[in-house]
Parts: C-alpha cells; sequence; structure tokens
C-alpha cells in the first residue's frame, strides 16, 4: 500500500519511476540515460525522493521505499551494473 511521506508528500509518478531505478541500484548518470532526462533533472529528482524519505542516504531510501510499498523486492531488475559490481 502506498501512504503518504510524514509531510503529506507522496511521490509523483516520475519519482516513482526514478526511485525504481534507485532501487534497482542505478546511479544517476544511468537514471538520466534511461528516461532520457538531464543528469541534473535526475539528481534533482532523487534530491527531492530524499527530502520527501526524510533519509541522506540510497540504502535508507530503499528501506523507505519497502516499508511505504513503492518497490518490492519481486518488482526489481537488477542493474548491468550492479550485476557485474561495477559502481557508477
Amino acid at each position: 500500500m502506498h501512504q503518504n511521506t510524514e509531510g503529506g508528500r507522496a511521490p509523483t509518478p516520475r519519482e516513482l519511476q526514478v526511485l525504481n531505478l534507485i532501487c534497482e541500484g542505478h546511479s544517476t548518470k544511468q537514471i538520466a540515460a534511461e528516461l532520457g532526462i538531464s543528469f541534473k533533472t535526475a539528481a534533482c529528482h532523487r534530491m527531492r525522493l530524499m527530502d520527501k524519505a526524510g533519509v541522506h542516504d540510497p540504502i535508507s531510501l530503499f528501506r523507505w521505499a519497502l516499508r511505504n510499498g513503492y518497490v518490492s523486492i519481486e518488482g526489481l531488475r537488477p542493474s548491468t551494473v550492479a550485476q557485474r559490481g561495477e559502481r557508477g
């Protein structure tokens, strides 16, 4: 079930796309390429998500997304970078 954050601001549809890609292990650069947006726009979406979640790192954002029903383990697909063990 999707819940609003403490401030009542739920992620936008685009932020949910970005959130899913973050949870799959994609870098900001990869997210920008995948969604056809600029790096700066992807970084802004990431920053807004972390603000809405009240967290400061991707692992905490992932836990928040799981707890609030925005992503599920079964619905995630690993990024090719994560599969190869590279960092982006």
